[in-house]
């Protein structure tokens, strides 16, 4: 089935990835260009078209706005904060949002080795998120996918890039994410790169008295 099919039958492609895959159910419809809403194991935030025998899934793209970017000048040279992000044990003693700590670190920092961080919030049961790293570059850049391993439906993976600049005897820390889902998914990850950077401050405070 083409693009061109699907609006022919009426159907609006606004916002849509042009890719359709097919949904054939056991109770195949008879229907011709009808618009059904998914139910059961069909694809999550997505439009369902039955054509013919066939449905298909009409996936929906995240909006490039929904892109996190910080930028934050930490009194540190970039060398060594770089080691922050990519030791184990630096990195366990300021991940995540005030209040949470991380009991299991595991990092194969290599282009396309993986790393799993668990985390422990103040109340509840530890979560995980993990992903693959698609660039080192010390002390400069380092860039990775991220993914929780137990997602809400309206997680998507998306890519974190770190750039450090060194800025007049400090390094100015930029972050980026993206792309996610909703603004509800991009505010919760911006609240928890300000606390994770203001516990990195707090770190970087605690070297300077050693």
């Amino acid at each position: 089935m083409h693009v061109e099919d699907a609006a022919v039958a009426g159907h609006n492609l606004d916002g849509l990835d042009l890719t359709l895959f097919p949904l054939f159910e056991q109770s195949r419809r008879q229907t011709d260009g009808v618009r059904t809403r998914p139910s059961g194991n069909a694809v999550l935030d997505a439009d369902v078209v039955a054509l013919g025998h066939a449905q298909y899934s009409l996936r929906r793209l995240p909006s490039p706005e929904l892109t996190l970017h910080l930028e934050r000048v930490v009194p540190a040279p970039r060398s060594r904060l770089f080691g922050a992000f990519v030791e184990a044990a630096e990195l366990a003693s300021w991940w995540g949002p005030r209040g949470f700590t991380s009991p299991a670190i595991d990092l194969d920092l290599r282009v396309g080795g993986s790393y799993r961080i668990t985390m422990q919030p103040p109340e509840g049961d530890v979560f995980h998120l993990a992903g693959e790293y698609v660039a080192i570059d010390p002390p400069s850049r380092l860039s990775y996918t991220f993914r929780w391993v137990e997602p809400t439906p309206d997680d998507v993976e998306t890519l974190v890039t770190i750039s450090l600049r060194e800025v007049d005897g400090a390094t100015e820390v930029s972050v980026e994410q993206g792309v996610f889902a909703t603004e509800e998914r991009l505010a919760l990850h911006t609240q928890g790169w300000n606390d994770s950077l203001e516990r990195l401050d707090q770190l970087v405070s605690s070297w300077r008295t050693v």
